[in-house]
């Protein structure tokens, strides 16, 4: 086979499994189905694919690739609404991504091996922290690391509000102090945002140094 053949294999089996996840848990979804959905055999795919974790961990990357890009526009530059319609559109109409953020820690990183879980694990870094630096220069009020961790606490948020089927066996991420429905998310990371900005001239204060080099926090009245 081609490397072009091989690329577009791979194209059809990860659509294949875009499909399945659009309205079934990852738990659910067997090599048979998965076999149904691509129109291929088992053994077809596991030529491209060791194991179906290996499968759902490329298309997280893929995935969670889309959603940093979408995040990026949506918080650069910086205006509420536009972060309030990507919020609410991945809080309720995007089961895949949900679907595969739930099922990441718990089933599908333990069951990859070798390079492909190095390669998994390299690959979401490399988006995370891409990602995070294009926030921090981007959006005025955030400082140095405020990136990574809207990142992280965006997506944590919304799977933690999904409420799309999750395997039963498996505990649901989970946020204090949230309401877990697709309102509550978004109104949650609404108030990290609107908290960091109302507080963003403070912070910066905070990191400048006085003449000894020492951080300064000025005197909130």
């Amino acid at each position: 086979m081609t490397q072009q053949a091989s690329a577009a294999r791979d194209r059809q089996i990860l659509a294949a499994a875009h499909h399945l996840l659009t309205s079934l848990p990852y738990a659910t979804i067997s090599m048979p189905r998965l076999e149904a959905a691509s129109g291929l055999t088992s053994r077809s795919i596991r030529r491209q694919f060791p194991n179906k974790a290996a499968i759902f961990a490329a298309l997280t990357v893929q995935e969670f690739d889309r959603y940093c890009q979408a995040l990026v526009t949506a918080m650069v530059p910086f205006r509420p609404e536009p972060l309030r319609q990507f919020l609410i559109r991945y809080a309720t109409a995007e089961p895949v991504f949900l679907h595969l953020l739930n099922a990441l820690a718990p089933n599908i990183l333990p069951a990859l091996h070798g390079r492909v879980r190095q390669a998994t694990d390299r690959q979401l870094t490399a988006t995370i922290e891409a990602t995070a630096t294009t926030l921090d220069n981007g959006v005025s009020f955030f400082l140095p690391g405020d990136g990574r961790r809207f990142v992280l606490l965006s997506s944590r948020v919304l799977a933690a509000c999904f409420d799309g089927g999750s395997d039963p066996t498996q505990p649901a991420l989970t946020v204090t102090g949230l309401q877990t429905d697709p309102a509550g998310a978004t109104q949650f990371i609404l108030a990290a945002v609107a908290g960091m900005r109302v507080q963003a001239t403070t912070r910066q204060a905070a990191r400048k140094p006085d003449r000894w080099g020492n951080a300064v926090v000025p005197k909130i009245n």
